[in-house]
């Protein structure tokens, strides 16, 4: 079974793009005041990320400690890529020790669960982040698998969140593909076992950008 760790009480409800350039990932050069965007960084066995208060911050995991860490804060953004100064970031990132087993080469199968992201509108450099639009959707999730020619097509019940994957036979190059969210393009990573699913998801737009996550099972 799958819980939701909240670090507080209150706390609200999380890859992923591909690793670039300090701007490509965070939106702004390196060093400008405004940096900000969506990344992927390897949690502590608790879930947390460097400079991110615990209240900022959502784990994911099951009884077995296979699962995703998500949050979002005002960071520095040396811990996290190759920029300096501070950084509005969402982050995404599979707990450490996340074993789901072998990929099965052959079958198919239908998988449900659950997804979690932070979601920040209306975010541009000439904006004070604290205007920003902050939101922690959560919802269902169903996919359909295809083991052997790499595909997945998925979506959550309200539609909001679609996932792709296909080309890649057998998952072979890693269980990763598309992700959308309310129109806004992303990726998903993480790791495709016998029976259940866990992986980050992380996408930027315009002035939009998100992490989080997703596990399903059958």
């Amino acid at each position: 079974m799958i819980r939701t760790i909240m670090t507080t009480a209150t706390l609200f409800m999380l890859a992923g793009c591909d690793s670039g350039s300090f701007s490509e990932q965070f939106g702004a050069p390196s060093g400008a005041a405004s940096a900000f965007g969506a990344t992927l960084a390897v949690p502590t066995d608790a879930g947390s990320f460097a400079g991110v208060a615990a209240s900022d911050t959502t784990v994911v995991q099951d009884a077995a400690g296979n699962g995703y860490a998500l949050a979002y804060g005002n960071v520095n953004a040396a811990d996290f890529g190759n920029g300096s100064g501070r950084a509005n970031l969402a982050i995404a990132g599979l707990l450490p020790g996340t074993d789901l087993g072998t990929t099965p080469a052959t079958g198919n199968a239908l998988m449900t669960g659950t997804y979690q992201i932070v979601r920040v509108a209306n975010a541009n450099a000439a904006t004070d982040p604290t205007l920003w639009k902050v939101t922690r959707p959560m919802g269902n999730l169903n996919a359909t698998i295809d083991f052997a020619a790499g595909r997945l097509t998925g979506q959550s019940d309200d539609g909001a969140l679609t996932l792709t994957a296909s080309g890649d036979a057998g998952f072979s190059k890693g269980f990763a593909g598309d992700a959308t969210y309310a129109g806004t393009a992303g990726k998903f990573v993480g790791q495709l076992g016998p029976v259940n699913a866990v992986a980050t998801l992380t996408g930027q737009g315009a002035d939009t950008f998100f992490a989080g996550g997703f596990a399903i099972g059958q």
